[in-house]
């Protein structure tokens, strides 16, 4: 892989990781779109990065779920339960799911979710809550192990599921940012007791961690703008046609 394929997939995987269009997703339709040879290694280099601007823009909150009694720390872990039991017990069905052949059909899911979450939701509005509960952590954690599928967003999927049930957009969009974090450090720990090698150089790795962790800073920026403006449904048009594109190219 060259540096600047390196930067390509780089700028893909860390706009779309917080955008409701699903990282994974655009990942293996740009690899196979351009031709670039690529791992799960390399693969989760890139999410490292999205995980460094995690990190870096929820620093403070981070902090906070170090601090007695521990409840929003709980939160996290209870939303993070469900797809870590998912992936233990499917992961080689969902790597098997890497190839492509998937791709249209989970765009299409992703963009009638985040339509109907939107729709529910705002006809639900009087009835919602008005933070983070346990019972919202574990519905958007169950949300989560839907976005194992490549095609189907992970930002999307748990956000939708949070618009439905609480109030503060905001609080919703920090939270499922959050949630990332436990799943992409969990898989480099994993990688690393596996001793997974890399297949990609020394060079486009770093370059590539560094892009993706500038462009997912920005991303998390934008979309909770978005998400206080406007709808999470106008990526839904973005989804279809996405849809029809990977369709086209794949079948």
């Amino acid at each position: 892989m060259t540096i600047i394929e390196a930067i390509i997939l780089a700028i893909v995987q860390g706009v779309t990781e917080f955008l409701p269009v699903s990282s994974s997703g655009h990942l293996v339709l740009f690899q196979n779109l351009f031709n670039i040879e690529s791992s799960v290694s390399f693969d989760l280099m890139l999410h490292f990065g999205s995980l460094i601007a995690v990190g870096v823009v929820y620093f403070h909150k981070f902090m906070e779920l170090l601090k007695p009694p521990y409840n929003n720390l709980m939160k996290l872990v209870i939303a993070t339960v469900p797809v870590v039991i998912v992936i233990l017990f499917f992961r080689d069905t969902i790597e098997g799911m890497f190839g492509g052949n998937y791709l249209p059909f989970a765009f299409l899911i992703t963009a009638i979710v985040l339509l109907v979450g939107e729709i529910v939701g705002k006809r639900e509005r009087k009835n919602l809550e008005n933070g983070i509960t346990n019972k919202v952590a574990i519905t958007m954690g169950i949300a989560q192990c839907i976005a194992v599928i490549p095609g189907i967003s992970r930002s999307g999927m748990t956000i939708s599921a949070g618009l439905l049930t609480v109030k503060d957009r905001e609080k919703v969009a920090d939270f499922s940012f959050m949630m990332s974090a436990p799943i992409i450090f969990g898989s480099m720990i994993v990688m690393l007791m596996e001793g997974t090698t890399m297949t990609v150089g020394i060079a486009p790795s770093i370059m590539g961690i560094a892009v993706s962790a500038i462009s997912s800073f920005f991303a998390i920026k934008f979309l909770k703008k978005v998400l206080v403006k406007s709808k999470l449904a106008w990526f839904s048009v973005y989804l279809l046609i996405i849809s029809i594109v990977s369709f086209i190219l794949i079948y």
